[in-house]
């Protein structure tokens, strides 16, 4: 059986389930019944049902990465370039909050670099469309989606702020997203009022950092 199917064939198969009817579909029943085998095949590839939906996640993610890369590209220094991630980040988090939360926050956050690392030597054809400085952030195996942040960094370097600062910032501005996706998860705010709300806050904190 194990011939028949592999690690690969999990993910396409997960991701395209995710993708077309939502998180919600993406079951080990429900993969064990596309892929012909039996549903704990799962575990032979994966820890558990959420490691094998972040690996599924990881195409819509790259998706955003490389929106990550042509902001890296394309603006004129990094601090607007941070800014223009979290432009990015934001609309597209608002879009699947539930998937986004769990990705960046969720019980496999701190493995990111982990799971991006072994998604793209499954799929090395999407390792490539990535920015070098980005892809190669992001498959470090300490990096975490809950606790780095992909430009933070170049900000330091460029005299944004300081290194330490640069890491409160990051902090901040992770804690305020995560709270801002679950009031809007639990359908407490809109998506409208997610933006202005993190905006605003985002921007004050900056001012308060910025060295320049």
């Amino acid at each position: 059986m194990r011939k028949e199917i592999s690690q690969r064939r999990f993910v396409e198969t997960a991701g395209r389930i995710l993708e077309s009817e939502g998180m919600e579909a993406v079951t080990t029943r429900r993969i064990g019944k596309e892929l012909h085998c039996n549903s704990a095949n799962t575990y032979y590839y994966f820890k558990d049902l959420d490691e094998l939906i972040v690996y599924a996640a990881m195409g819509i993610f790259t998706d955003y990465l490389r929106d990550i890369s042509r902001c890296y590209q394309g603006a004129e220094h990094a601090l607007d370039a941070f800014h223009k991630a979290w432009e990015c980040l934001i609309e597209r988090s608002v879009s699947m909050p539930q998937l986004y939360e769990k990705i960046l926050y969720g019980k496999y956050s701190d493995d990111l670099g982990k799971i991006c690392a072994a998604y793209y030597r499954l799929f090395p054809e999407k390792y490539h469309l990535l920015e070098p400085a980005i892809a190669q952030v992001i498959t470090e195996e300490e990096f975490g989606g809950r606790k780095n942040h992909l430009i933070l960094g170049a900000c330091a370097e460029e005299g944004w702020f300081t290194g330490e600062d640069a890491k409160i910032l990051g902090e901040i501005t992770k804690w305020l997203h995560l709270g801002l996706l679950q009031e809007l998860i639990a359908e407490r705010i809109t998506a409208g009022e997610l933006r202005e709300r993190f905006f605003f806050a985002m921007d004050r904190v900056i001012e308060a950092f910025r060295k320049k």
